[in-house]
């Protein structure tokens, strides 16, 4: 601007110079007007330039305050400093997506919708705000309940970016609270490529899920397919090897039930005293009462102090009618444990029936029997601590799949 106010002075001179007197006085004028003109415009745009690094400095602090907020958990006092500075600075194209996760946060998803569409639009945006913005509107939508817009948006970020782990995590639960078995499958598949993970639980879990709903449709071969890649994706898989267990039985097969639950022995014996009950009833099923024995002796002969399975081979024989080998079974359980009351409870009866004990006790006995019996059969969640009867693949409660565990065992742990 110095330039060419310059060059305007001295144009102004030359032509003054030659004129008559009285348009000297007016040339003169002009002059000190355009001077005038061009001081106003100096500064009125120092004073611009002063107010733009003002507003951009309040923009900046307003926008650290924010998310300084946002870590601590002030959800309402981020809004306004977020707020605050892209109202600020318009630019500020960080503060637009960070202002609508926090909308997300304090529950309004639709807010934060209408804010990362809106950035969205915009030209020019730099590829890596584009991808963020684009997956907080994925989860914009997952909040406000459309799982469909949610997923569409998810997926197009993993085109743009075929590593974002993140939405491939999102999409795979957005796939899966949807039901859609097949595309959760495949995104798990393409997560465990791209972190190279060995764990295949989740993988698992899917076809484990996935098999369930196939049972309920009446689609037993389907369902039994599925449950076999569950099991074979997660050998110590309790669920797994009991659902594909109970559809074989249910479905007339037991000798193949009883493979199933056994390679869970096999794989994790950990988990046998799960297994009992349907060990127990379908062996009984077919008659082969010595090969159930056997299970039991040769799980005892490498877990000796095992009250729970130790009991059962008890139980067995007493059902059995050998109350002699039922009674030194019994003898070689613990003192300090549940299954040490079910255990003289049992050696009550036997002695009862041996003419030890007196017949009142009987009524005393078999409400023992029962009572213990019922606690040392409830599962609880280790997550929640729900309890239920029978044992579940996922908890009612709080949704977390295998944490199912004896609430009570035998051993009182």
């Amino acid at each position: 601007m110095d330039r060419y106010f310059a060059a305007g002075w001295k144009s102004l001179k030359a032509a003054v110079a030659g004129l008559p007197t009285s348009w000297t006085l007016a040339a003169a004028a002009a002059l000190v007007a355009f001077v005038a003109a061009v001081v106003v415009i100096q500064v009125w745009r120092a004073a611009s330039r002063t107010r733009r690094k003002g507003r951009g400095r309040r923009s900046q602090i307003a926008y650290v305050q924010g998310l300084s907020d946002m870590l601590s958990g002030q959800t309402t006092r981020a809004l306004e400093s977020l707020s605050q500075a892209v109202k600020l600075d318009g630019d500020n194209v960080d503060a637009y997506l960070r202002l609508g996760t926090v909308f997300r946060v304090a529950g309004e998803p639709s807010r934060a919708i209408r804010i990362h569409k809106s950035l969205l639009m915009r030209r020019n945006l730099p590829d890596e705000v584009a991808i963020n913005a684009l997956y907080e509107l994925g989860l914009d939508y997952r909040d406000a309940g459309d799982l469909e817009k949610a997923a569409q948006a998810l997926l197009r970020v993993t085109t743009l970016d075929d590593k974002h782990v993140l939405a491939l995590r999102e999409l795979r639960a957005i796939y899966e609270k949807g039901r859609r078995w097949d595309e959760a499958i495949a995104v798990e598949k393409k997560h465990l490529r791209l972190t190279r993970s060995k764990d295949q639980r989740g993988l698992a879990s899917l076809h484990l899920a996935w098999g369930r709903d196939l049972l309920d449709e009446d689609q037993v071969e389907s369902s039994l397919e599925s449950f076999r890649k569950a099991t074979g994706l997660n050998p110590q898989g309790v669920g797994a090897h009991f659902a594909l267990g109970d559809t074989l039985f249910a479905s007339g097969q037991t000798e193949a039930a009883i493979a199933a639950w056994e390679r869970l022995i096999n794989d994790s014996p950990a988990h046998f005293p799960y297994v009992l009950e349907r060990l127990e009833r379908a062996y009984f099923n077919i008659g082969q009462f010595d090969d159930l024995r056997n299970v039991y002796l040769r799980y005892l002969e490498a877990n000796s102090d095992d009250t729970n399975v130790r009991l059962a081979l008890a139980e067995f024989y007493l059902r059995r009618g050998r109350l002699e080998e039922a009674g030194k079974e019994l003898e070689l359980i613990g003192e300090d444990s549940l299954g040490s009351i079910k255990a003289n409870l049992h050696l009550a009866r036997i002695y009862k029936d041996q003419d030890r004990e007196e017949a009142a006790w009987k009524a005393r006995i078999e409400a023992g029997i029962d009572t213990v019996g019922a606690l040392a059969r409830t599962f609880q969640c280790r997550n929640c601590q729900a309890t239920q009867r029978e044992y579940f693949w996922r908890c009612p409660s709080c949704d977390r799949v295998e944490t199912a565990r004896p609430a009570i065992s035998a051993s009182g742990s």
